[in-house]
């Protein structure tokens, strides 16, 4: 396909920033996970540490919450890497244009669910959900471009025939 593809660059872009911040937020959740909950889980915590947790909000108490949020999260950033590898991968081909669609409308949904269980939790904010989605609306909107030309190559190559 010598062609270029009207969304390419959007899908390119988006899916490489969309990568590297998915796996920077996976590694950060590994880390949280190894440093943070299970030290308090078992009990390994220093008292330092612990105050400063518990500063934050973290206690205790609240560890099944926090297990539930880092699940949620470590999803979503899973998805959004998965979404991201398949836009870098199919940026110039026309045939995966709604493939890729879907999986950004994908990203976004995951995004949305995981800041409604934050809305439940009580730490729900909007700027955190605007600045959440705009790569997966910028990733959709690079596949809807990619759609609509293999839409119009598809009509040009039929003919118009009614």
């Amino acid at each position: 396909m010598n062609e270029r593809c009207a969304g390419k660059r959007w899908l390119q872009v988006c899916g490489i920033i969309m990568l590297v911040i998915s796996i920077l937020m996976i590694l950060s959740l590994v880390f949280s996970i190894f440093f943070t909950i299970i030290p308090l889980q078992n009990g390994t915590i220093d008292d330092f540490t612990k105050t400063a947790l518990e500063a934050a909000g973290i206690t205790e108490a609240s560890l099944g919450t926090l297990k539930i949020s880092t699940g949620i999260s470590m999803t979503v950033y899973i998805i959004e890497a998965v979404v991201a590898v398949m836009g870098i991968a199919f940026c110039n081909k026309l045939g995966k244009a709604k493939f890729c669609m879907i999986a950004g409308i994908v990203a976004i949904v995951a995004v949305f669910a995981a800041h409604i269980y934050s809305a439940a939790t009580g730490s729900f904010g909007i700027v955190g959900l605007i600045l959440d989605l705009i790569l997966p609306v910028l990733f959709v909107n690079g596949a809807n471009k990619n759609l609509k030309q293999a839409e119009e190559k598809n009509a040009g190559n039929s003919g118009n025939v009614q």
